[in-house]
């Protein structure tokens, strides 16, 4: 038994032109979309630092991200929607350094994300820590000739300082300037 194939051949140019009309559109609209590059600023939100903890060092409150993609979508990106969450819920005590990958931005997949600024924070965690302190009073300037102090007094005379463990550890007294 023989299958013959010369109806299914017969060249028809209508069908033809809208294939052809058809995959050159579809090429220009996924390949030949001009892209293009930006600098977008991205807020950052820290979120997750344990209570017993406190940063030293104040973290940026952007970060610039570099991405490509697709000048339509460019100009149309709602940038008030873009945050990057930060989770500092892993952090130790002193330096720590944590990188910033490209794949945890928030952007879709139509963007390429080319660099990042920083690439990396750098924190000094350090614990919060309670303290108290004797205040004392000092004179902000000399005195007029021929004026003595014969007896100054702060109140309260203690104070509580809250603050970075490595800051208030050797402070046992707070200068009141009078």
């Amino acid at each position: 038994m023989t299958f013959n194939f010369k109806p299914y051949l017969k060249f028809n140019w209508q069908i033809a032109l809208v294939a052809v009309l058809l995959s050159t559109s579809l090429w220009y609209a996924v390949v030949g979309r001009e892209k293009v590059e930006a600098w977008v600023e991205v807020p950052l939100e820290i979120k997750g630092l344990p209570s017993k903890y406190i940063l030293s060092t104040s973290p940026p409150d952007f970060i610039r991200v570099r991405v490509r993609g697709p000048e339509g979508l460019m100009r149309s990106m709602d940038r008030r929607k873009l945050q990057y969450t930060l989770d500092l819920s892993t952090v130790a005590r002193g330096n720590d350094t944590i990188a910033l990958p490209p794949e945890d931005m928030p952007f879709s997949g139509a963007f390429d994300v080319l660099e990042i600024s920083p690439p990396v924070l750098e924190f000094f965690v350090d614990v919060l820590s309670s303290r108290k302190a004797v205040v004392t009073p000092t004179l902000r300037e000399a005195l007029p000739k021929g004026l003595r102090v014969g007896e100054m007094e702060a109140s309260p005379h203690n104070v509580v300082l809250n603050g970075p463990e490595s800051v208030i550890s050797q402070m046992t007294s707070v200068n009141a300037t009078v």
